[in-house]
């Protein structure tokens, strides 16, 4: 009787294994980013570059686990009281942890938690004729942001048609910069390859 349970529960382990054979691939798209927050800064969209890998691994019929790791331009374009029109372009390390449920065989849905890491940033300030950029690791950022993620995901075999909506819930500021309480809106449209 032991060894039948031993060899069942070896068994189901082997197809569960079988089952959550990961996919791989590839995704790339743009960026259409905004900032919110108070005092609301009425930003503008600013397009930026997203571009990185994912895995999906199916947990049972129809869901599947789907994280990824994605390089992503973000930022805004606004005007201050001062007239001066601010540009700004924030690079972060993003990582997605989705969940997937394929409402049909081509057509899933998909949320969860997202956590930035910040790389990088540019923000030009432009007062008539005259531009100041301000390049590099600057301090007033928080290194890294929580926050969360829906999209939506349509495939055409082995590709797809993904739309997404992130948006921060921290400050992308950090606590002591003295900014307003900012945070970054990102809608996403790209395109992704899956290698089976």
């Amino acid at each position: 009787m032991k060894k039948i349970a031993i060899l069942s529960v070896a068994l189901l382990v082997a197809g569960f294994a079988h089952a959550q054979s990961p996919k791989f691939g590839i995704k790339a798209g743009v960026n259409i980013a905004k900032f919110a927050g108070d005092p609301d800064p009425n930003s503008e969209f600013n397009t930026g570059l997203a571009a990185g890998v994912f895995t999906n691994v199916p947990l049972s019929s129809g869901f599947s686990f789907e994280p990824s790791l994605e390089y992503s331009q973000k930022g805004a374009e606004f005007t201050t009281a001062l007239n001066s029109e601010v540009k700004s372009k924030i690079t972060y390390l993003d990582l997605p942890i989705m969940f997937k449920y394929n409402l049909t065989p081509n057509f899933g849905i998909l949320a969860g938690p997202q956590v930035s890491f910040f790389l990088d940033q540019e923000t030009k300030l432009v007062n008539g004729n005259s531009t100041t950029t301000f390049e590099g690791n600057n301090d007033s950022y928080r290194k890294s942001l929580a926050g969360g993620k829906v999209g939506l995901s349509y495939n055409f075999g082995s590709v797809m048609l993904n739309a997404s909506y992130a948006t921060d819930l921290q400050n992308l500021y950090s606590d002591d910069s003295g900014n307003s309480d900012l945070k970054n809106q990102v809608i996403n449209v790209g395109l992704a390859f899956g290698f089976k």
